[in-house]
């Protein structure tokens, strides 16, 4: 629905946070796919959180802390992570 209405920046957020959940649940395949699709969005809108992404992408996925659009906090975080966003 995001997508439909242009809305890149949370479409983006729901993607890393549906990433983060397959990850907790164990699909760490489902969770790469995932994470694939908001880096094509945050490459465009957002490179420092597209470099967080990537190094999902690129590392072990447990060493890299909780991401979100900066600014916003994501269900689950701590104020540490948002306001570790905004820099």
């Amino acid at each position: 629905m995001l997508r439909e209405l242009g809305d890149r920046c949370h479409e983006a957020e729901c993607l890393v946070g549906l990433g983060e959940a397959q990850e907790e649940a164990g699909d760490f395949g489902a969770a790469r796919a995932t994470w694939g699709r908001a880096l094509e969005i945050l490459e465009r809108i957002n490179p420092l959180e597209a470099d967080r992404i990537r190094g999902r992408l690129d590392g072990p996925a447990a060493s890299v802390p909780r991401v979100g659009v900066p600014g916003r906090a994501i269900a689950g975080s701590s104020r540490a992570d948002e306001v570790s966003l905004k820099r």
